[in-house]
């Protein structure tokens, strides 16, 4: 009897719950294609799952990285990109990029890379004493206005590599395995007894659903300890839905097919400082609740937010099913 009332109660529930129909009449572009108001634009920037997206205070500049490292400057205008491959590893928190051979510096007008002028510690067939290492570390330490820890050991090495910048030349010094290193794939290796030296960039956050603009889950979701944590993020502007129609059945009860989520197109619509400007893109509308447009609105802290009027927008689908093809990262910058 109770899994009766319980099939009728849903059955109900389902057949009562309002579905809002799009208006077709006068279209909005696709979120992919972009859209403006009189002073603001919102352009596509790239295709991203998650995109990790980053500021840096001392040079004024925002990091996107995606399939490429992506400098966008203050008014929200991509400087240069560079292409990640396997062989390139950026120093988490950091605008520096590393490869075996050297290090680009991406808070440059452009992409500068420098060969690094000394490699010490590189032979696989022996390694410093931890003494010795120290020795030449500590002097080398202590000349340098950078240092910074490789996010995984060499490969060939074993050794995790530190990445020293002395007068504007750069040193990788590979560590001996009997130091200890703090190790954090995402948020950055170090040691104690010399800790990292560099400006570290700031996560953006979307206000409205609390995620961070991380790669990685456990950041996004706030679950490690961050200085991020103590800012305050709020949004520029108001994002919503206007319309919605459903299309597809995005989920059901296991056993009776009952529908508890659809997905189709919605018409969004963004409003920031007073001006409006609309697009479309799927969205998912629980049976019970409101639609979900699957978009973060990624900004500044309120302690940065004098810096820029940039912020970006993420559409991260859950599955093809419910995007039109507008998955990726957009900058929403003002007009020139």
């Amino acid at each position: 009897m109770k899994f009766v009332a319980l099939s009728n109660l849903l059955i109900s529930l389902c057949l009562s719950a309002p579905v809002t129909q799009a208006d077709e009449s006068g279209q909005p572009p696709l979120l992919r294609e972009g859209t403006s108001s009189k002073s603001y634009e919102l352009v596509f920037v790239g295709n991203s799952f998650l995109a990790e997206i980053s500021y840096s205070r001392e040079d004024d500049f925002f990091l996107v990285q995606d399939d490429h490292f992506r400098v966008f400057d203050t008014a929200g205008h991509q400087r240069f990109a560079l292409k990640r491959k396997a062989t390139t590893h950026r120093v988490p928190m950091t605008h520096y990029v590393a490869t075996s051979e050297g290090i680009y510096d991406l808070s440059e007008t452009e992409s500068v890379f420098q060969q690094f002028a000394a490699r010490i510690n590189d032979d696989p067939s022996r390694t410093l004493t931890v003494k010795s290492w120290q020795g030449i570390f500590g002097e080398l330490y202590e000349k340098a206005d950078v240092v910074v820890y490789g996010r995984e050991p060499d490969f060939d090495l074993v050794r995790f590599p530190a990445y020293l910048r002395i007068e504007g030349r750069w040193v990788v010094v590979y560590i001996p395995i009997k130091v200890d290193v703090q190790d954090h794939f995402d948020l950055g290796s170090t040691m104690e007894s010399f800790p990292a030296k560099f400006n570290r960039m700031t996560y953006l956050k979307s206000p409205v659903t609390g995620a961070l603009a991380a790669d990685n889950y456990e950041i996004r979701n706030s679950n490690s300890p961050l200085p991020e944590d103590d800012f305050t993020y709020r949004q520029p502007g108001k994002l919503d839905w206007v319309s919605f129609r459903k299309q597809n059945t995005l989920d059901s009860t296991y056993y009776l097919g009952i529908p508890l989520s659809y997905t189709g197109p919605a018409v969004h619509e963004l409003t920031i400082q007073g001006e409006t400007m609309r697009f479309r893109e799927n969205a998912v509308k629980p049976v019970l609740g409101q639609p979900e447009s699957n978009i973060h609105w990624f900004t500044l802290p309120e302690r940065l937010a004098d810096r820029s009027a940039v912020s970006f927008l993420e559409f991260t689908p859950g599955n093809n099913v419910s995007s039109q093809g507008s998955d990726g990262v957009y900058v929403l910058r003002p007009q020139q």
